[in-house]
């Protein structure tokens, strides 16, 4: 059973009571992808739908994980819209902002498998993929393996040299970390082009 929202959830299933789970075990976690039961994992097409149909693991199963002051998240899909289970028990991504079933509570469970439990039912992904917040117990269908994409995230943005808030690297203006070094060959290479084709007009008119 559920034991209302809060820092601490517990919930009861077919396989038995989950582990109590706090918000705090979840706190560096910031970038994330889940995998279901039918082994495929969840992404959010670029209309807000969302599925279980997915082998691998790029930007459209990956979701940003918000954490609330009441214990609660909320999922932003890489489009930038908010996971919402709707009145009818549908889960799209699909709200620019954070509504009350945009809030859900984490229930942790052994085996490092996770549930979320909307304003609606508990989240389920269906036998055809279909992601569902109607269910008001925890089965095979209700768990969800939640792997964590944070290192990978911050790694990557270092690899760069950026953060999230610089611009793309087009040119070599404002170069920063190893950029630095594959601007200035460039420039070496286009100034070695620049002669040789100078070299070569002034030879053909020489002759």
């Amino acid at each position: 059973q559920n034991q209302g929202i809060g820092v601490t959830t517990t919930a009861r299933g077919f396989f038995g009571e989950a582990v109590p789970v706090t918000a705090m075990s979840l706190t560096e976690v910031t970038s994330f992808a889940l995998k279901c039961h039918n082994g495929k994992h969840v992404k959010a097409d670029t209309n807000g739908d969302l599925k279980a149909s997915s082998t691998v693991i790029k930007d459209l199963e990956k979701f940003d994980l918000i954490h609330h002051d009441d214990g609660r998240v909320s999922l932003r899909s890489f489009q930038g819209k908010y996971v919402t289970a709707d009145r009818n028990g549908d889960v799209r991504a699909s709200s620019a902002s954070i509504e009350d079933g945009s809030k859900f509570e984490v229930v942790k469970h052994d085996g490092g498998l996770i549930s979320f439990n909307s304003i609606r039912g508990y989240v389920a992904a269906e036998m055809n993929g279909k992601i569902r917040a109607n269910r008001t117990i925890i089965g095979a269908w209700e768990r969800f393996q939640l792997k964590d994409r944070s290192q990978k995230q911050r790694k990557a943005s270092g690899d760069a040299g950026i953060t999230p808030s610089s611009p793309k690297r087009d040119d070599c203006n404002g170069a920063v970390g190893i950029f630095d070094t594959f601007c200035q060959l460039e420039s070496v290479f286009l100034a070695e082009e620049r002669y040789a084709k100078t070299h070569a007009d002034r030879t053909a008119v020489a002759f």
